[in-house]
């Protein structure tokens, strides 16, 4: 018995960290969502550390195994006294430095399997990785629309995908990210968000939607995603004015007669 668990050990040992390592590596390597390269880097890292641990855990097992048939041996043959006192010792150590290194390596299989840590060690990093403009801690942006603003694509599809915050999170403007990219024009983006289920028809504090803000700018395409995905083109801002307002004022000839016929279409 203590050979097969020695034997158990040593081979966990041998194979425990390459294969972890191995496999952290190959999601990091094709994975192209951050969260999962995460999980990769870490799963890579944390089995440098484990499989020793684990490995230490199994022969300190086969220790105790071992002391418990030592034992029998010396009860069946009757020994002395002070053989009985040193294997009882040997168990002892064997049982603790077992429990020690078992209750470690629970706590660090626990660090792994709970969502709620990992996120907070790793997608701390996510937000911190996007930098600061001295506008962006005066309003206190939060992450999905300082990635808008950058127009990083891939963390702001990481930050849907994961869920890492509420989609129609406001800046203290009453800005959503959604409105951010309408501004800024960037399609890619604005779809992202649309087929993730934002709100088209939020305002500003200043009653602004996407809309308003895409057909004051000329940006066509910007106008026609949002009314394929429901924007609302009769809404008004604070003053009173709707989308086609602000496209006859900055002479938008297209995007008016293009808000023109949805006008008509919905009547």
């Amino acid at each position: 018995t203590f050979g097969i668990i020695s034997l158990v050990g040593t081979i966990f040992f041998g194979l425990g960290k390459p294969i972890g390592i191995g496999v952290g590596l190959a999601v990091l390597w094709y994975s192209k969502n951050n969260y999962y390269r995460m999980l990769g880097t870490f799963i890579a890292a944390l089995s440098v550390v484990l499989a020793p641990l684990v490995s230490f855990w199994v022969l300190s097992t086969a220790i105790i195994v071992k002391g418990y048939e030592t034992l029998k041996v010396l009860r069946q043959h009757g020994k002395d006294d002070p053989d009985w006192q040193i294997t009882r010792k040997r168990v002892v150590t064997g049982m603790i430095t077992s429990a020690i290194s078992f209750l470690i390596c629970l706590s660090l299989i626990g660090i792994i399997v709970s969502k709620e840590i990992f996120f907070k060690i790793f997608y701390t990093s996510l937000e911190e990785s996007i930098p600061y403009t001295y506008e962006d801690k005066k309003l206190d942006k939060p992450i999905l629309i300082q990635a808008t603003i950058r127009g990083d694509k891939l963390k702001v599809s990481d930050i849907l995908i994961n869920e890492l915050q509420d989609i129609d999170a406001k800046d203290n403007s009453g800005t959503t990210a959604l409105i951010y990219a309408a501004q800024l024009g960037n399609r890619e983006i604005l779809v992202l968000l649309c087929e993730a289920g934002a709100n088209v028809n939020i305002q500003d504090v200043n009653g602004q939607s996407a809309l308003m803000y895409a057909a004051m700018n000329g940006y066509i395409d910007i106008v026609q995603t949002l009314v394929q995905w429901g924007a609302k083109t009769e809404l008004k801002n604070n003053v009173g004015y709707t989308a086609l307002d602000y496209a006859k004022q900055k002479n938008q000839f297209l995007i008016e007669e293009m808000l023109k016929e949805q006008t008509k279409s919905k009547n």
